[in-house]
């Protein structure tokens, strides 16, 4: 069973593995806890006086001796109610203050050109302007993702398809599985290019921004420029290598 929704609930491994136990043996002493899950006497003991901070584990005194019982699993429904109510409060007093820290960061975002941003964080954040600023978005250098990536990308492009934002992507030939792909996604034209001129480096090229975008391995590295003259100029720099170019059905002239 995957238990990893449990577990990004905030259970640790061994919460988790005494939640069950207790769900599946019901009420249990320590002693009994420890036996069927393996942990160390202490572990155990220490697991559950956060489940019991948690409301997850509660416990009956018979005879002297604790035991402990786990909560029934609607519960977690209720923890859902809760925690969507707590959200929508917490956004209510959130948008009274947005117009406000918006027109802070317009005024400070107009004095700076380039941002860093590093980890799998500057992935999102680039993609998340593309949908925010809503103009084509010209690519230079589309890759084939690592799976933690393409999840990532795979939602973006189901929002840029509700806002009906288009792409114009050259890949290289490296490439061509992914690029195939995503061609037949809505508002996208593809194009390839041969792979070697292919690197970890993507462009992309939108709105009055240039965002370049390093797919590293170990940590992800995006530098967003908001310059005018710099995003002509690699808008130039694309239209010259769309032109030359190959469209996705077409059989590229350096594979023939």
């Amino acid at each position: 069973m995957d238990t990893s929704v449990l577990w990004n609930l905030g259970l640790t491994k061994n919460e988790i593995k005494i939640y069950l136990t207790l769900l599946d043996e019901g009420s249990s002493t320590a002693g009994i806890i420890t036996e069927k899950t393996g942990i160390h006497r202490r572990n155990v003991y220490d697991s559950i006086e956060r489940l019991i901070e948690k409301g997850i584990v509660g416990y009956i005194v018979v005879k002297g001796r604790k035991h402990f019982e786990a909560v029934d699993p609607k519960y977690f429904n209720r923890f859902f109610q809760e925690k969507k109510e707590f959200i929508d409060d917490q956004k209510k007093e959130f948008l009274k203050i947005y117009p406000f820290l918006e027109e802070l960061y317009t005024k400070s975002k107009g004095k700076q050109e380039v941002t860093f941003y590093r980890g799998i964080e500057a992935i999102k954040l680039l993609l998340n302007n593309i949908l925010d600023i809503k103009s084509t978005n010209h690519v230079i250098g589309a890759q084939k993702l690592k799976k933690e990536y393409a999840i990532i990308v795979e939602r973006y492009h189901n929002r840029r398809i509700e806002s009906k934002i288009k792409e114009k992507l050259i890949f290289d030939t490296d490439a061509k599985e992914r690029g195939k792909i995503v061609s037949k996604l809505a508002y996208v034209d593809v194009r390839f290019f041969p792979n070697v001129y292919s690197n970890q480096l993507s462009i992309n090229i939108y709105g009055d921004r240039v965002a370049l975008l390093l797919y590293s391995d170990k940590n992800p590295l995006s530098i967003m420029i908001k310059n005018e003259e710099i995003h002509n100029g690699f808008m130039k720099y694309f239209e010259m290598l769309w032109e030359i170019s190959i469209k996705a059905n077409e059989t590229p002239y350096f594979e023939k």
